[in-house]
């Protein structure tokens, strides 16, 4: 699962510098918003904090 978001993230990032775009990343805790020739804006902190989840089985609601 960690191969698959990884390589999805890297995907998203390269079609977003093909097409111009900027994207936004998270790095020591700040938003970050990145341009295609490379310069970094903060935008702000997350509204969420990270989480590290330790259970491997999740059982989802219907």
């Amino acid at each position: 699962m960690d191969y698959l978001q990884q390589k999805a993230v890297e995907n998203s990032i390269h079609e977003n510098k093909a097409l111009g775009l900027p994207y936004i990343i998270v790095e020591n805790g700040e938003l970050l918003k990145v341009h295609t020739d490379g310069t970094k804006i903060k935008i702000g902190k997350p509204k969420y904090d990270t989480v590290k989840v330790k259970k491997r089985i999740f059982k989802l609601k219907k």
